[in-house]
Order: C-alpha cells, then structure tokens, then sequence
C-alpha cells in the first residue's frame, strides 16, 4: 500500500463523503432506531 501525504488522504475523504452518507443512509432503513445516522458516517470515514 502506498502512503499518502496529508494533501492527498484529505481530497480522498472529501471525494467519497458523499457516497459514505448515501450508503449510511440506506442502512439506516434496515437497522434499529437506537443506531444513528451519524454514528455511521463517522465509521465509514474512519473506514476510508
């Protein structure tokens, strides 16, 4: 795996937020009320 700079992993993060939301989302419909939305954004960035 090739190490990115700072520069780089931040416009990686901001490319994909969008579709980590999208997808966060969509999960939101299949799990309890109790998991929140932002809780899983925050997973899938870390992810990223």
């Amino acid at each position: 795996m090739n190490p990115l700079s700072a520069a780089a992993l931040e416009a990686r993060v901001q490319e994909h937020a969008p579709l980590v939301k999208r997808i966060a989302y969509h999960f939101m419909t299949r799990l309890p009320a109790s998991v929140q939305v932002d809780d899983l954004i925050q997973v899938g960035l870390i992810g990223l």
